[in-house]
């Protein structure tokens, strides 16, 4: 059964599938360009139920790769802002989303960055969702998850940095920059909470770790 089909996208990766407690799929057409706009529904996070149309829950993302809930069900997406904005590279970030959200891209890049090529402004910029933590450019977010042992802690797979980093969920103090919380891994590619551990895929190290809060 196809349940979407024909999906625009950023020529790389179309991220990751994220379920529901009620049964849908969260998914994203990566951010692709045409005539220096994005390119129809591409840079968008889709809600699907099979057999139903797709319905767009937020857009303006270039690269929204993975995604988990928090305990007290706050969407958390992590963004990939890949390519040069005004000459220079944008951070990546990891955002807190709302169904209706404009994130701007690729006008507005980073932490309500303007990106005046695209036609971005800080007046329009400052409409948009501000970032949760921010780093650095080309750092590829590719997994987060919530801490087993503390609710109120995000923990970040950062895949070129080799690292895994920690970000408080509290909106003090943001954008946030991620603490490091566990490092000596070759691109780790994604988080999952199993009980009280935390397993981490770690792609080149051909091999899936179980890590516990006391590193």
């Amino acid at each position: 059964e196809v349940v979407l089909d024909e999906l625009p996208y950023n020529g790389r990766s179309e991220g990751t599938l994220t379920t529901t407690e009620d049964g849908r799929l969260l998914y994203n057409t990566s951010g692709s360009l045409f005539s220096r706009r994005p390119a129809q529904g591409s840079g968008t996070l889709f809600s699907v139920v099979p057999g139903e149309e797709p319905e767009a829950i937020a857009d303006g993302l270039k690269h929204a790769y993975a995604r988990t809930f928090g305990a007290d069900g706050t969407l958390w997406q992590t963004e990939m802002s890949d390519g040069a904005f005004d000459g220079r590279p944008a951070p990546d970030e990891l955002v807190a989303v709302e169904t209706g959200d404009t994130f701007g891209w690729p006008a507005c890049v980073g932490d309500r960055e303007p990106v005046e090529e695209y036609g971005g402004t800080e007046e329009g910029c400052e409409t948009e969702p501000r970032s949760h933590a921010v780093f650095e450019p080309g750092a590829s977010p590719t997994s987060v998850a919530v801490a087993p042992w503390d609710s109120d802690v995000l923990l970040v797979a950062l895949w070129n940095e080799g690292r895994v980093v920690t970000v408080p969920t509290s909106t003090e103090g943001a954008p946030h920059q991620g603490k490091t919380f566990l490092t000596g891994l070759a691109h780790p590619q994604h988080l999952l909470v199993l009980g009280d551990r935390l397993l981490v895929v770690d792609l080149d190290g051909g091999r899936i770790l179980a890590v516990t809060e006391a590193v």
